[in-house]
């Protein structure tokens, strides 16, 4: 599994995040790869969602990683979340499977993220 963590430097705007995270979902389709059983091996095609939440103060990175992982369905396409830690400082949690992104990747998707929040 691929996970970032991405420390904001100001509080941050949920909605404009959600739909900075839309937009580099729908850049990276490979995030929401569907994983069906065809014959006798997988088939992929694009089609999955991802899973948003916004978490009570004091829950650690390690439980929502621990909460997103068990979220993943490669049968339904769900190998991608995001997680928004309030408090000071806010974080953002990404995590995605392996099955969808390789690590070059995955980095481009953070980059990409980062960018379009405008964080450094």
């Amino acid at each position: 599994m691929h996970t970032s963590v991405l420390v904001a430097d100001a509080r941050l705007d949920q909605w404009r995040v959600r739909a900075v995270i839309e937009q580099v979902f729908a850049a990276n389709p490979a995030l929401g790869t569907v994983f069906e059983p065809f014959f006798d091996c997988w088939a992929a095609r694009p089609g999955g969602g991802w899973g948003w939440a916004v978490e009570p103060p004091g829950v650690t990175v390690a439980d929502v990683v621990a909460r997103q992982r068990a979220s993943f369905d490669m049968r339904t396409g769900r190998l991608f979340a995001v997680s928004l830690l309030p408090g000071t400082p806010e974080r953002l949690v990404l995590s995605a499977s392996q099955l969808c992104m390789d690590g070059a990747s995955w980095q481009t998707v953070v980059d990409e993220v980062r960018l379009r929040c405008g964080w450094t």
